[in-house]
């Protein structure tokens, strides 16, 4: 008793505490709830609380979402966070977004609307979907759109158009019933991977899967022929690919589609008939079947995809019927055995198709107009391009004649046809693309059938006209010598005459405004130009100087006389460019008054000018516009000052005559005022002169001008402004008596004030001026009496509805009925429509039916024991109701992959044998069994099988030695490795590669990297690659040259590795170079004692500009490096530029946790930035926690007592936390680092970021834990690691499973459920290591379930009695009433004036209407003071009644 008291006297004095200070200040807020509505890309999305339903509603696309591991870690869609029981997506809807509903397991059936376009990548995958069916309105249903959907069982596409991607029913375990329209389908071969139907052997014929009559997947299990069964109509993407047993295939006539990838990599396939209906061929469709031989493709096919036989290198012949349209890029690409090929005269397009078809020798066409007529994408796209004949009908062609009727000869229609000799070209031909002739370096004629035509045509580039290669130009076989342009002609097309050595003579008309781009160059034998009208003449606009066949004939003729004066009419104001270059003739130009501009070159080269006549109209010429002229006189209608008004060339050598009429004359005038000279029409700048600005008349000439009328102020002003005319007005004008302000000018008068009748009148008595006054003034808004001017109005009362018993306006009451009601749970009066809230009463939470009125069914929602407390065996979970028992579907267990022990969903743990985890930093060795989807690795013969699909997973089951594969020239896995090799801990050991070609080199045990190289330890190799091409480059690295992908636990011994050669060359101990995706970590390159510099880069000396990257780890790094270590020498040698670091040359991105111990050598000879960490950080470069000690210094080479410290050479990025050992040698000037003792540097402190529980092992210097494996692998002093009941430890050091097992470890006991007045709770807890769980029940109590403003339990009737202090409802006054209403002010928000917490309104302890913490006080004080004995208190609590 009397601890009790003291207990809750405690608790009373933090109460106070608690009340006297604001309740922020103890940092307690309430969280914001979940917006429950908002947008998602251009629709809506709303999510109704009582339904639990989503609705998506709008026009147009969702928002794309993402996650990872299909939402098991995390996901970003809004509504995430929400229990959604429904989906309803609204008509309008076009696209579902990635991942917008996936692991949402509380549905299982949607319908989708028809406006519906395609559903995203992953949309709806890991949901609780039972059947779906896909409307026509679906084109694309993307990638694991529907994957692992446990309880989908039936599927229904109803539109063949649909295209069905890559794994969008994988793992649908249930999956048994798909159904697909008739016609040829677009399915990937993935789509339903793993599911029931895909795992029903019965669904399978001959190792193949068909759904219907589409084939989806086939299996070839030996070499040989496979045949696909009858009335097939589609063959899947994917269905063989890489199948390299296959070789040969019978396809029935029924197939319409060979969809993308169908045959892909089917190296060893021989022959192949395709089927006469096949419509559709995919892309990449037989990409690499490097053994066929000859194709046929039928005239049923309209659609040959991109790269369909690509890289087919022993494909000789192709013959394409009539029907295809389009040949799409890269179809034939890599062809290179390809000798012929036939292209039928229905092809309209051919894109990139026909590269490095180097043996291409024979291209075979039907009708030359259909070829004209090719859209050719490039040169290259032309097979004509490496076959140079063609053969019209299997003939030759070499005298080429263009049909009539043609209109257009494509782009590289002809391109590089060497065989041609001779080209005919009719009238209707009215274009010529670009480099149609390209090349056709054999051509000696081209024949026109008429000459105006060839005039029109327009041609695209020089090479587009065959006169640039022919030179000689035939009409109706008579050789064209003098060309006269044809009248009604207002252009000549550029290269209209290109290269025609032919013409002697050419006639211009007058009709010619425009001379194309080097419309006559080349046509050196013009002798004679002949024009009708020089003014036409100087109006062409020539394009460049060889659109003027001057530029070669140098003698202009007009009308047949040589030209030697040149007068032009008065109509000409500009003399265009080029006009009269290179005339020789001309000795004297006359330009006419009015001419305004010389343009540049118009008089080039006119060395026979002498004089020449400028009119005082002319304001520009421009540069060389007389260049090279012999001008002597300048005769000029102006002024001096007027000639220096003229911009441009000023011809300063010539002297200028001024005020002339032309050559020898004088102006004349009529009086001193007269501006127009009498002879020329010169017009000259004299003023008149008057008294003033209102007199008209001029006192030297007489002249009458005319000046602007008076200027008065207004309409009313008298008094003209200038001259002081006095005029007569009228008076003032006004509307009328009350009118201030004049109509005409604006005076204002003063006048009474208007007249009304009274204070509400508004209209004045005398004028009418209608004023604006206040409204009425009444008592109330239903008075009827205005108070001001008496006026009546009659409103009447407003109600809101039929029982409204108060006026809305004025708040009359009059008397009505009571609502009417249908029965004691109707909610809406028949009256009025007013809505009361009356909740139905139910048994208990899972009842549907309403005890009182026996209606009101509604939707239920179980309430389900939730993670970590599902109900789980070895295989399966579900989830189970606490109210009524119901159990969902089970379910099986979801994992990531075959070594992942836990339930994605439950959370179940399952027993795994002994470990296979390549993500842990020291990995678990020696494995004896190759684990589950696992090749082992046992010889060199097993490291080339790779190479055949290096998108596996590898683990290597024992050493190997490479010493008899010495000499190798290239990577072993020379593929781009996409897949997970793990070295188990063992060893490879002199791997030996020697590379010496003229072009890029690199080399590595791998080549490129893109997928996972883990714990793996190579010794004794030696990698020399050399380049002799000095505009090529060397990569190479001992695990890898390139690397995208991430290397870890791997270990370098005892290796020597070298690159020369070229402009750049990179040099690593684990790998070349780090491309921006790779990750290195945990690795580490150990130094061979009797070879101090094993990793080198020499630039080529015969490279102007060598640039050579030699690091420790890698020589160049765009990823990321992690707890490394080089024990190893560095050396970079080049004479331009060379980068070399401990452990990476160049860095660009972020190096951290690392340690160098090796020694970097330098040539001062050199650009040579050097370092013992990094030689070069560039701007996006950051090293953190990097550290040099031991060997780790920069000597000279061939001096190595020459040393210095520096950890950075050249930094422009972030350095943080990098320490050098300085105990020996001086530091270099501009170094990098923090300079750090001996005594430090062999001290654990020191190293910050280092891991040493988990990655490194102090010795002297910190060491990879990864290396010390061999310290027990063999023997029994294991150390580290805890053990399980789920399994053994695992040894720190080597990686290895030892001891036994342990005990349970049980989390603490946790409810699932409380108890109330009619069932048990439960508790649970589960083991940590295994997830073996307990439970123990709860014993019934006495918490009843009230719902708000009701007193009667919902699950056993009973009936609330208050009880003053009762705060949570149990009628009983003891401590939980304390805590219970603490929670409830603690979550109370004072600006709603609500608390999350419910309470009863016998927390109002003291009686005074108000629930605070002043209750709090005088509840703890009620019990500190209550005596168990009597059963009461000294202190008396206020009075309380139901619930608030």
């Amino acid at each position: 008793m009397i601890k009790l008291k003291k207990l809750l006297s405690v608790i009373l004095t933090v109460l106070l505490i608690f009340t006297a200070v604001p309740m922020g200040l103890f940092g307690i807020t309430t969280s914001a709830e979940n917006e429950t509505s908002g947008t998602t890309g251009g629709c809506k999305w709303s999510f109704d609380e009582n339904s639990l339903t989503l609705t998506i509603s709008g026009n147009g696309k969702m928002a794309d979402y993402s996650t990872n591991s299909y939402g098991t870690t995390y996901n970003t869609t809004p509504w995430r966070n929400f229990k959604i029981c429904k989906i309803n997506i609204e008509y309008g809807v076009t696209h579902i977004g990635n991942y917008s509903f996936i692991n949402l397991n509380q549905f299982s059936t949607i319908t989708f609307p028809d406006s519906l376009l395609s559903i995203g990548k992953g949309a709806f995958a890991r949901t609780s979907l039972t059947s779906i069916t896909i409307p026509t309105s679906v084109q694309n249903i993307e990638e694991n759109a529907f994957s692992l959907c446990g309880l989908l069982r039936g599927v229904t596409v109803l539109n063949n158009s649909t295209i069905i991607n890559d794994s969008v029913f994988s793992s649908c375990s249930w999956l048994t019933e798909i159904n697909f329209p008739t016609g040829a389908m677009d399915i990937s071969a993935s789509a339903f991977s793993n599911s029931a139907f895909y795992n029903d052997e019965s669904n399978w014929v001959n190792n193949a899967l068909y759904i219907g009559n589409h084939l989806i997947y086939a299996k070839i299990d030996k070499p040989g022929k496979f045949t696909i069964k009858p009335n097939t109509i589609d063959i899947a993407r994917g269905t063989f690919l890489n199948r390299t047993n296959l070789t040969d295939i019978i396809i029935p006539e029924s197939v319409e589609r060979i969809s993308d990838n169908a045959f892909e990599g089917c190296i060893n396939l021989t022959s192949i008939t395709i089927p006469k209906k096949v419509k559709h061929i995919g892309i990449s469709a037989f990409n690499g079947c490097a053994k066929l031989t000859n194709i046929t493709i039928p005239n049923s096919v309209t659609k040959l995809g991109i790269s369909a036989f690509r890289d087919c290198i022993g494909l000789k012949n192709v013959y394409i019927q009539k029907g295809l349209k389009n040949i799409e890029d890269g179809v034939f690409r890599g062809c290179t055995g390809l000798e012929s090929i036939t292209i039928p005269d229905s092809i309209e397009n051919i894109g990139y198709s026909f590269s490095d078809c180097s043996k291409l020798k024979l291209v075979n066409i039907s009708d030359i107009a259909a070829w004209c007529n090719i859209n050719f994408v490039s040169e290259k796209s032309n097979p004509l391009y490496y076959a140079e004949k063609l053969y019209l009908n299997n003939k030759e062609v070499t005298d080429l004649v263009i049909p009539d009727g043609v209109e257009k000869i494509g782009n590289y229609a002809f391109y590089n046809c060497t065989a041609l000799k001779n080209i005919t070209i009719p009238a209707s031909v009215k274009s010529i693309g670009i480099l149609s002739f390209n090349n056709c370096r054999e051509l000696q004629s081209v024949d026109i059938t008429d000459f105006s035509a060839w005039c029109k045509i327009d041609f695209a580039s020089k090479e587009s006209n065959p006169l640039y290669y022919a030179h000689r130009l035939y009409v109706n076989e008579k050789l064209e010598t003098d060309v006269e342009i044809p009248r009604n002609f207002s252009e000549i097309k550029q290269y209209s005459f290109i290269n025609c050595e032919s013409i002697k003579s050419v006639i211009i008309p007058d009709d010619i405004t425009n001379v194309g781009k080097e419309a006559f160059f080349g046509c050196t034998g013009i002798e004679k130009v002949t024009i009708n009208n020089v003014d036409s003449w100087c109006k062409i606009n020539f394009s460049d100087l060889y659109s003027n066949p001057l530029y070669y004939g140098k003698k202009l003729y007009i009308n047949d006389n040589l030209a030697s004066e040149i007068i032009l009419s008065e109509d000409i104001t500009v003399v265009n460019t080029y006009a009269f270059y290179n005339c020789e003739n001309i000795k004297t130009i006359i330009l006419p008054r009015g001419l305004k501009q010389i343009k540049t070159n118009a008089f080039y080269n006119c060395t026979g000018i002498t004089d020449i006549f400028f009119p005082d109209t002319l304001k520009s010429i421009e540069s060389y516009a007389f260049a090279d002229c012999n001008i002597k006189e300048v005769w000029y209608c102006g002024s001096e000052t007027d000639r220096s008004r003229i911009s441009g060339e000023r011809l300063n050598k010539a002297h200028w005559n001024y005020d002339s009429c032309g050559i020898n004359k004088s102006n004349v005038y009529d009086n001193a005022c007269d501006t127009v000279c009498n002879v020329c029409g010169h017009i000259r700048t004299v003023p008149h002169f008057y008294d003033n600005a209102c007199d008209t008349t001029c006192n030297m000439c007489g002249y009458v001008r005319s000046v602007p009328d008076h200027v008065y102020d207004n309409a009313c002003d008298t008094t003209c402004n200038i001259c002081g005319y006095v005029r007569t007005v009228p008076d003032h004008v006004y509307d009328n008596a009350c009118d201030t302000t004049c109509n005409i000018c604006g005076y204002v008068r003063t006048v009474p004030d208007h007249v009304y009748d009274n204070a509400c009148d508004t209209t004045c008595n005398i004028c009418g001026y209608v004023r604006s006054v206040p409204d009425h003034v009444y008592d109330s808004v239903c008075d009827s009496d205005c108070n001001i001017c008496g006026f009546k109005r009659n409103p009447p009362h407003e109600y809101s509805n039929a029982c409204d018993t108060t006026c809305n306006l004025c708040g009359y009451v009059r008397s009505v009925p009571d609502h009417v009601y249908d029965n004691a749970c109707d909610t809406e009066c028949n009256e009025c429509g007013y809505k009361r809230v009356v909740p139905h009463k139910y048994k208990n939470d899972c009842s549907t039916v309403c005890e009182l009125c026996g209606e009101g069914y509604r939707t239920i929602k179980h309430t389900y024991e939730k993670n970590p407390f599902w109900s789980y065996n070895n295989n399966e979970h579900w989830e189970k109701c606490y109210i009524c028992n119901k159990i969902t579907d089970k379910e099986k267990h979801i994992y990531d992959n075959d070594s992942d022990p836990t339930c994605n969903t439950c959370g179940y743990v399952r027993i795994l044998n002994k470990g296979f985890y390549p993500d842990s930093a020291i990995e678990i060795r020696h494995l004896k069994t190759v684990p589950r989807g696992y090749t082992g690795i046992y010889d060199y013969i097993d490291l080339q099988k790779i190479n055949k699909n290096p998108s596996g997973n590898y683990i290597l089951m024992k050493d190997i030695n490479l010493y008899t594969y010495t000499g190798l020239s290239s990577s072993i896995i020379s593929k781009d490795f996409t897949g997970v090799f793990n070295g188990n801990g063992y060893t490879i050991s002199s791997l030996s590669i020697s590379q010496d070609i003229n072009s890029n080199a690199g080399a590595g045990l791998f080549s490129h990297n893109k997928g996972i190289i883990c714990n793996l330890k190579i010794e004794k190799a030696y990698i020399a690659c050399v380049t002799a091409n000095t505009k090529s480059s060397a990569v190479s690295g001992i695990i890898a040259m390139q690397n995208s992908g991430n290397i870890r636990n791997c270990i370098v011994y005892n290796s020597t590795i070298a690159g020369s050669g070229g402009t750049e060359i990179i040099t690593g101990g684990i790998v070349g170079k780090n491309n921006r995706s790779g990750a290195i970590q945990y690795c580490m390159v150990i130094r061979d004692i009797g070879n101090p510099q094993p990793i080198l880069a020499i630039g080529n000396s015969n490279s102007k500009t060598p640039i050579s990257y030699s690091g420790g780890i890698c020589g160049i790094n765009y990823g990321t490096i992690n707890c490394c270590e080089n024990q190893a020498g560095v050396n970079a040698e080049s004479r331009y530029y060379a980068y070399s670091g401990g452990i990476v040359g160049y860095n660009n991105n972020k190096i951290s946790n690392c340690i160098n111990r090796g020694i970097v050598l330098f040539d001062n000879k050199t650009n040579n930035y050097y370092a013992s960490i990094v030689g070069k950080n560039d701007s996006s470069g950051i090293i953190e926690n990097a550290y040099s000690g031991d060997m780790g210094f920069c000597a000279e080479s061939g001096n190595t007592n020459n040393r210095v410290n520096l950890a950075v050479f050249k930094n422009s990025g972030k350095v943080n936390e990098c320490y050098i050992e300085n105990s020996l040698y001086a530091p270099a000037e501009g170094d990098e680092g923090i300079k750090c003792p001996h005594d430090q540097m062999t001290s654990k402190e020191t190293y910050k970021g280092f891991d040493f529980d988990n990655v490194w092992i102090m010795g002297t210097y910190p060491e990879l834990r990864s290396y010390n494996y061999s310290e027990c692998v063999n023997g029994s002093n294991h150390s580290g690691g805890k053990a399980t009941c789920h399994g053994q430890a695992v040894c720190e050091i080597c990686g290895v499973y030892y001891g036994e097992k342990a005990n349970h470890t049980y989390t603490e006991w946790q409810t699932a459920y409380e108890a109330n007045c009619t069932k048990e709770g439960l508790k649970v807890h589960h083991c940590l290591y295994c997830g073996l769980e307990e439970k123990t029940q709860i014993a019934v109590n006495n918490k009843h379930i009230y719902i708000k403003g009701y007193d009667e339990c919902t699950l056993c009737g009973h009936k609330y009695t208050s009880v003053i202090g009762d705060t949570n409802g149990d009628e009983v006054i003891n401590g939980k009433d304390v805590v219970y209403l603490c929670n409830y002010l603690a979550n109370y928000d004072y600006e709603t004036g609500k608390s999350t917490v419910d309470i009863f309104e016998g927390a109002d302890a003291n009686g005074d209407g108000e629930i605070n913490g002043k209750d709090v006080i005088i509840l703890c004080n009620y019990l500190a003071n209550f005596d168990y004995e009597t059963g009461k208190s000294t202190v008396e609590l206020g009075k309380g009644s139901k619930r608030k």
